[in-house]
């Protein structure tokens, strides 16, 4: 017999497989700060203008993907990481993820699967040598 916990609980992964529906904005007119990170290394920092190409890039994309999304309670490492005022959007080589706030205990965090954003955000920063994944040293 399903209890309301176990109900609960075949709900919540049967949409962890399937993904959930997130729309999400860069609200326009919002100043965005970016900030690039090689590992733990800041390596770039700078103000997103309203004309921009990344803001451009970033805005087409969340529109386009509003599907496939999933919940999480981790932020995961920096690589792309874009900052507005109540929400901050973090690009990495295979996921894009979303923390938005309503308040100040009232945050969200979601993450979608995606190796494309990256790439395309790596050439409008026009550096690739600050973007190279990291390398892992030699064990022998």
């Amino acid at each position: 017999m399903l209890t309301p916990v176990r109900l609960t609980l075949v709900f919540l992964f049967i949409t962890s497989l399937t993904g959930c529906t997130f729309h999400f904005s860069v609200p326009p007119g919002e100043p965005l700060h970016l900030d690039v990170f090689n590992s733990r290394d800041l390596v770039l920092e700078r103000q997103v203008e309203m004309n921009d190409p990344v803001r451009a890039a970033i805005s087409s994309w969340l529109a386009a993907n509003s599907n496939g999304w999933s919940y999480a309670f981790r932020t995961p490492d920096q690589r792309i990481f874009l900052a507005g005022n109540n929400f901050h959007i973090n690009v990495r080589e295979n996921d894009v993820s979303v923390k938005y706030c309503k308040g100040f205990y009232n945050c969200h965090l979601w993450v979608k699967q995606d190796n494309t954003l990256f790439a395309t955000l790596q050439k409008l920063i026009g550096s690739d040598s600050m973007l190279t994944a990291p390398k892992v040293p030699d064990s022998r």
